[in-house]
């Protein structure tokens, strides 16, 4: 029997190159500046880790990274495998606890052992500008 997946944060990845995202789409507090271990699934059968600085919401829990930013990242990463990366390409899953990161900087790590230290996030949110920032599918109160 495997033990069930371990979860935490809700992500973000904009598609808003020029926002920065100083205060929280969803609580409006200020946000900080965090380094992530990310691991993003790339198709068909690839995981990559990204080093990444983030946008995060402490009372939220919530991890903001732009879409203009890993893009490059995975290319960097992935070399001469791919011409271009498009969105529906690749989908960041969750983040590594920065010892197990460390770790597998020294010494390479399959696929699976990644998965098995990884954090998944709780839910991918999607925020859409609607006279304020708004959850996708938020309905507002009536």
């Amino acid at each position: 029997m495997t033990a069930p997946q371990r979860a935490r944060y809700f992500f973000f990845l904009s598609p808003y190159a020029g926002m920065a995202f100083t205060r929280c789409p969803e609580c409006d507090a200020k946000t900080k500046q965090r380094k992530l271990p990310l691991v993003v699934h790339v198709e068909p059968h690839t995981i990559c880790v990204l080093n990444k600085t983030c946008r995060f919401c402490p009372a939220c829990e919530l991890v903001i990274a732009r879409q203009s930013e890993i893009e490059p990242l995975l290319l960097g990463m992935l070399g001469d495998q791919r011409g271009a990366i498009e969105r529906s390409d690749y989908t960041p899953i969750g983040t590594l606890d920065r010892e197990d990161w460390r770790d597998g900087q020294r010494e390479q790590r399959s696929p699976a052992e990644v998965m098995e230290q990884t954090w998944l996030f709780k839910d991918h949110w999607k925020f859409e500008i609607t006279g304020g920032w708004q959850l996708a599918d938020h309905r507002p109160p009536e």
